[in-house]
C-alpha cells in the first residue's frame, strides 16, 4: 500500500531546532559530567519537538485518509469521509464527528481574508494543493460507492512515542526531585 504523504505547512525548522538543543543539552551533560536532569530536559525537548512540530502529517492511500497527530494517527475510510475544509488546520468531517489535523493548514494572513477578494487568492498555495487533492480522492470514493457506505475508523497509537515521552519525562522530574 502506497501512502502519499503532505508535508506539514509550519513548524518543521523550528522542530529541528528543538531537537538539535535537546541533542546538545544531552551530549553537553555527557562531555561535561554535569547534572542529569540536564540530559533528561534534552531528551524531553528533543521528543517534544518530534511529537509536537514533526510527527504530525497527512496521508493519502487509495483505501484511506491518514492523519497522524502527535501521539495517534487516525485512518478513515474514504467511503466515510463527508467534509474536508483546510483553515488554520484541518478538519474531516466523518458523519458528526470532527477530526482534525494540525500538520497542513493556512497562514492566519491566509485565513482570514475576505473570501470575495479573488486578487488576494493564490491558486499555488500548498495548503490549498493538499485541500484538492484530498477533495479529489473524496469525490473519487463517491463515485465509485455512490450509496455512501461507511468505513471503519480507526486510531493507531503512536506507542514509541508515548513510550519516549513518559520516560523521558518521568527521568527529568525523579533527576529534578532528588
Amino acid at each position: 500500500m502506497h501512502v502519499e504523504w503532505f508535508s506539514a505547512t509550519s513548524g518543521r525548522v523550528i522542530g529541528w531546532v528543538g531537537i538539535v538543543i535537546g541533542v546538545l543539552a544531552a551530549a553537553t551533560t555527557l562531555v561535561q559530567s554535569g547534572d542529569p536532569a540536564w540530559m533528561a530536559f534534552g531528551a524531553v525537548v528533543s521528543c517534544a519537538a518530534w511529537v509536537a512540530l514533526l510527527r504530525p502529517r497527512i496521508g493519502a492511500t487509495d483505501e484511506e485518509l491518514l492523519l497522524r497527530g502527535m501521539v495517534s494517527t487516525v485512518a478513515i475510510g474514504w467511503g466515510s469521509v463527508r467534509t474536508i475544509a483546510v483553515s488554520r488546520f484541518t478538519a474531516v468531517w466523518v458523519g458528526d464527528k470532527r477530526y482534525v489535523c494540525p500538520a497542513v493548514g493556512h497562514s492566519l494572513r491566509a485565513a482570514v481574508r475576505t473570501p470575495g477578494r479573488i486578487a488576494d487568492r493564490r491558486p499555488t498555495d500548498y495548503a490549498s494543493h493538499v485541500e484538492a487533492q484530498l477533495r479529489r480522492r473524496m469525490e473519487d470514493a463517491l463515485v465509485k460507492n455512490p450509496a455512501g457506505t461507511t468505513d471503519e475508523v480507526r486510531r493507531i497509537w503512536a506507542w514509541p512515542e508515548i513510550a519516549a515521552l513518559s520516560v523521558s519525562a518521568t527521568a527529568m522530574v525523579i533527576l529534578l526531585a532528588v
